[in-house]
């Protein structure tokens, strides 16, 4: 059989900087995004200027 381990209860300081993070964290990857999807953008733009 599995033991069964008991769950630790998160305290309210750990569900808050776990949110956080998420937070930040989903944050960030739409900024990611953003820098790459126009640093493509400007590349383009410059190879078109080099023509």
């Amino acid at each position: 059989m599995l033991d069964s381990i008991p769950e630790k209860k998160e305290s309210r300081a750990e569900r808050t900087d776990r949110i956080a993070r998420e937070l930040i964290n989903a944050k960030r990857s739409e900024i990611d995004k953003k820098t790459a999807r126009l640093r493509n953008i400007r590349l383009q733009m410059e190879q078109i200027d080099k023509i």
